[in-house]
């Protein structure tokens, strides 16, 4: 795909069609068949991400359940105590809580201190 936006044949079409959108699109379909490139080439390792993304983010929101009884009526586990067993409630890793924006206060102000190190 870089390599066709670099080429004569592209820049050559962009500058010969720059007024007639729809035109452009057409020879842009053109070219991309005579060089097989696929636009939707890209959305499939997107689809194959979505679903463990999306199972991750609830994992992650069921776990910081503010009490245990949140977690249990989220979670349908047999018993309070065997869910308690199999995820340790915390919402605490090291000086951060989890549950909240991370914010180092100073002067008033939250800095994100973590966003600024990463």
């Amino acid at each position: 795909m870089q390599a066709m936006q670099t080429s004569k044949e592209w820049l050559a079409i962009q500058k010969k069609y720059k007024d007639d959108k729809q035109k452009l699109q057409q020879e842009q379909m053109k070219l991309y068949q005579e060089m097989g490139i696929n636009p939707l080439g890209s959305c499939l390792p997107l689809l194959i991400q979505f679903p463990i993304i999306i199972g991750l983010y609830q994992a992650i929101i069921r776990l910081l359940a503010i009490t245990p009884l949140q977690l249990h009526n989220s979670i349908p586990i047999f018993t309070l105590s065997s869910i308690l067993q199999a995820a340790a409630v915390q919402n605490v890793f090291l000086w951060m809580n989890l549950s909240q924006p991370e914010r180092l206060y100073l002067f008033g102000f939250g800095i994100p201190t973590l966003a600024i190190l990463v």
